[in-house]
């Protein structure tokens, strides 16, 4: 009997105090994305686990890895500090996706290359140092390395949005706030790649 294939998806979600007018925003993107995972499987989409970590001056998982049907966003924000380190979320990204995808091989499940949205107004407090968190995250060489997409929320800066998102995203505006066309398209190209 061959292992089930099971395709390994996060939502990273910033909560810092930036965000704090934007919960029904986030929770809209998020519900879109996961519209999106649906859609872009079409009858697979039971073998889908879908998790969320939220970070502010730290990260932590508001939602651990599971089924995508069973995922349900959580109704508030677990706390907002005026932090916003993208270094300590793209490490403890990294962490998470390693020890998720060790799990899922031990159930001998078959992985594919996992994908994250990264959910943000693109403003880290953070900007000498996250970039080596992210190269390390997304580095090839990884076995576990990320598909990064990006969401801009508020007052978005593109420009870091931009270099957060990996080449694999269609072209256009990277920091846009997905409608339901643009995500299952993402998501499409995304799970079907690898």
């Amino acid at each position: 009997m061959a292992p089930e294939t099971v395709l390994p998806c996060y939502v990273a979600c910033d909560e810092s105090l930036s965000m704090a007018g934007h919960t029904s925003t986030v929770a809209r993107v998020i519900a879109t994305f996961v519209d999106g995972l649906r859609g872009a499987m079409d009858d697979d989409s039971a073998r889908v686990r879908l998790g969320l970590i939220g970070f502010s001056d730290s990260a932590q998982v508001l939602v651990p890895l599971g089924p995508l049907g069973a995922f349900e966003f959580p109704s508030a924000p677990r706390r907002s500090t005026s932090i916003t380190s993208f270094r300590k979320a793209f490490r403890f990204l990294l962490a998470t996706v390693e020890a998720d995808i060790n799990r899922l091989l031990s159930c001998s499940a078959a992985v594919r290359r996992p994908l994250v949205l990264f959910v943000s107004d693109g403003q880290p407090t953070d900007p000498a140092t996250w970039p080596a968190a992210h190269a390390e995250l997304i580095d090839p060489a990884r076995p576990t390395h990320p598909h990064l997409l990006t969401a801009g929320i508020g007052d978005a800066d593109t420009v870091t949005l931009a270099r957060i998102a990996t080449s694999s995203v269609p072209p256009g505006p990277a920091a846009a706030v997905f409608d339901g066309f643009t995500c299952s398209s993402c998501c499409s190209l995304l799970v079907r790649r690898v």
